[in-house]
């Protein structure tokens, strides 16, 4: 209780207000998602992103060697499903079925600015509770619980469980759930990496 009390003082009144805050300073990250949704089960994705908006998804689980790549400026997603330098390649709108999510994520508004934005559309609808301290993959984080008012959801999530790291309110973990609390999605990024630097045509389409 101690613990949880220090922490939502630290953070103030708007913790996920800070977090947005922190994240608009990060230029790049990268990180291993390991994702479970009822709908798509158990997915592992080397994930990359860079500002304003390159992203490049490299599938380990399923679809292995499977690259995905979004250039904002252009506003297209290019897909190699046997790999990068491989045929075909498929160029696709961003919001394609082939590659939207099972719970419809688009690969241009994957990154954790979305999630965390999502999650505070519903914190001023309901309640932001800072759960307490918890430690995932040895780092400290702080626990969030994001919970909308009855009938309030965002994108058919009625909360939100997140994990941020304590040093830069960047999120290791995450569950979204509906208004029965039945679990949708939960998402854990291993190997964190922010400010990571790619190489000059990491994310050329």
């Amino acid at each position: 209780m101690l613990a949880a009390m220090l922490l939502a003082g630290a953070l103030g009144s708007h913790p996920l207000a800070a977090a947005l805050a922190a994240y608009g300073e990060v230029d790049a990250y990268r990180a291993t998602l390991h994702t479970w949704s009822e709908d798509a089960g158990s997915q592992v994705v080397r994930y990359a992103w860079r500002r304003p908006g390159f992203v490049r998804m490299d599938f380990v689980e399923p679809h292995a060697g499977a690259v995905l790549v979004h250039d904002p400026r252009a506003g297209r997603a290019s897909l190699w499903p046997f790999g990068v330098g491989t045929f075909p390649r498929l160029n696709l709108a961003p919001d394609n079925r082939l590659i939207r999510g099972a719970r419809g994520h688009t690969v241009d508004r994957s990154d954790v600015g979305v999630l965390l934005a999502s999650a505070e559309r519903l914190g001023r609808r309901g309640s932001v509770e800072v759960v307490g301290e918890e430690t995932i993959d040895g780092r400290r984080t702080v626990h969030l619980a994001v919970t909308g008012s009855p009938g309030a959801e965002v994108d058919g999530v009625a909360r939100y469980d997140l994990w941020l790291r304590v040093e830069d309110l960047f999120p290791l973990q995450a569950e979204s759930r509906d208004a029965r609390r039945r679990l949708l999605e939960t998402t854990r990024l291993a190997e964190l990496e922010v400010g990571a630097r790619f190489p000059e045509n990491f994310f050329a389409p």
